[in-house]
């Protein structure tokens, strides 16, 4: 099994491209499928900042290959409502800056 990682520095390196040296958490989700299989207890087992780092990395697997990723009839329905509903209503849309401010308020941040 591989090691834990030791800090946040060793996640920045990551990102830059720059493993750690040593048994640190392998260079992406392909590497960990080669290198290992995780059984879901070892998951559970991850720090805060190495399930944060999973997540991203499956994050960046999906967002690589997007047209792998099934949308659901539902989905494809909502959207096609969003839409209409935005075409409508031109006035209803909202930046980006609204919407996070808009979260920020109801979950008092």
């Amino acid at each position: 099994m591989w090691g834990r990682m030791a800090s946040g520095a060793a996640i920045g390196n990551r990102r830059a491209g720059r493993l750690p040296i040593g048994p640190q958490w392998p260079g992406n989700l392909r590497e960990l499928a080669v290198e290992t299989r995780m059984d879901s207890a070892s998951i559970f087992d991850l720090s805060p900042s190495e399930k944060l780092q999973l997540v991203e990395d499956l994050w960046d697997d999906f967002a690589a290959a997007q047209e792998t990723v099934p949308v659901h009839d539902w989905q494809e329905r909502e959207l096609a409502r969003r839409k209409a509903n935005l075409l409508k209503n031109p006035a209803s849309e909202l930046s980006w800056q609204d919407v996070k401010r808009n979260v920020r308020a109801r979950h008092a941040r």
